[in-house]
């Protein structure tokens, strides 16, 4: 049986101001496979998600670091970079690789009507990476789904 491209298999519910829940879910790849992905649709345009991500940010307790841009024919992407470096600094003082996923990294893409927000599933990264401290990154993992959450709201 063939899987769709978006399969929910974690789901974070958050009441929109529409009244509306919007859902956070990890995407699956073409082949059934469960991608690293966690991604949320944006009802905002390009430029107001960018800001209320930024804001997100901010009001998780993550630091905002840099930005970067990339725009081709058919979409425009922007990727955010941040960090919780008390997060950081546990994680890596349990396992070095926990480094690798943090900064952390939220891109907002913009391709035709759509915004689409989407960041790594920590939690499922460190499963597939062997990481000892799960633990910490599906706090992570909470913390992200939070800032998608309310970045859509």
């Amino acid at each position: 049986m063939k899987l769709p491209i978006l399969v929910m298999s974690l789901v974070f519910i958050s009441a929109m101001s529409s009244g509306v829940a919007q859902e956070v879910v990890n995407e699956y790849s073409p082949d059934g496979q469960p991608s690293l992905i966690m991604s949320v649709e944006s009802d905002y345009d390009f430029k107001t998600t960018i800001d209320r991500v930024k804001e997100a940010i901010a009001n998780n307790n993550f630091r905002y670091l840099k930005e970067s841009s990339y725009r081709d024919a058919n979409r425009e992407s922007r990727s955010l970079f941040f960090c919780n470096f008390d997060m950081l600094a546990r994680g890596v003082e349990q396992d070095s690789r926990v480094g690798v996923g943090l900064p952390c990294a939220i891109v907002v893409t913009h391709a035709g009507e759509s915004v689409k927000i989407q960041t790594i599933d920590p939690a499922l990264a460190a499963a597939t990476m062997g990481v000892r401290s799960i633990a910490l990154c599906q706090e992570l993992r909470g913390m992200l789904a939070d800032v998608l959450d309310e970045a859509v709201l």
